[in-house]
């Protein structure tokens, strides 16, 4: 299989990716790049902003009901911190039947903003938040990719970037998500006259503990049309395979 090789420079290193031609990716859908919804599992982030570095860890907590939020909460020696979530999310299919995975970093009041859609195509995109301010769209379907300094390596990655027109131009978030991780890298680019992809901000997963089963999700009793709506079709064996 033919193979290209992208270097993303990140902080004055190198995160390094490899991704198949067109053609021979099996199309991605996006539940599967989403967040664990069983509760208990653990994501450990390095978060970097404004020159101050932490290493914080963060649990799922998962409430089982219908249209309410899980969210990844903080703790500290398996306690848990009050009011401090990294993000709240959830599965939802749209009037059109279309699955959307919701990510918000307040539950009730603050903006949930569609972090990923339907098929997960490169150049596919979509509107964002509800007032049509934020544009999501597939920058890029890694086979594998290397956090910065090679500390820690993910198969299956896609790259969404986030633009948002209230912001200065220029500005925008990069987010990877791994096929039975989720969130894995976070940047925020800041443009400016001296430097037009200044890094704000920078979160990436550097350690998590997944439950037995969870490496990478899957739907065995529901697959997916060509409008990534489901279809309650069971997999054949070979669809499984893939």
């Amino acid at each position: 299989m033919k193979k290209y090789v992208a270097l993303l420079s990140v902080l004055g290193l190198a995160s390094c990716a490899i991704t198949n031609e067109p053609g021979e990716q099996v199309t991605p859908v996006a539940e599967s790049y989403f967040f664990s919804k069983s509760t208990g599992v653990q994501y450990t982030y390095s978060h970097d902003e404004a020159n101050i570095s932490d290493t914080l860890t963060y649990r799922v907590v998962n409430e089982y009901e219908p249209g309410v939020f899980s969210r990844l909460e903080r703790i500290e020696a398996d306690t848990a911190i009050d009011g401090e979530a990294l993000y709240y999310y959830m599965t939802d299919v749209n009037r059109d039947g279309i699955l959307q995975c919701l990510m918000t970093k307040e539950e009730g009041s603050g903006e949930t903003i569609v972090a990923l859609q339907g098929e997960l195509n490169v150049g596919s995109s979509w509107i964002a938040t509800n007032d049509g301010s934020i544009i999501a769209s597939v920058q890029d379907h890694y086979d594998f990719y290397y956090l910065v300094g090679r500390e820690k390596k993910y198969d299956d990655v896609i790259v969404i970037k986030y633009v948002d027109s209230r912001e200065i131009e220029g500005t925008y978030i990069l987010r990877y998500f791994a096929n039975g991780y989720g969130l894995i890298h976070e940047k925020r680019v800041m443009s400016n006259d001296s430097d037009p992809t200044t890094e704000v901000s920078n979160l990436r997963l550097i350690d998590s503990k997944l439950l037995s089963g969870e490496i990478v999700p899957r739907l065995p009793s529901h697959w997916w049309d060509a409008h990534s709506r489901y279809s309650i079709v069971p997999q054949t064996p070979a669809e499984e395979e893939e």
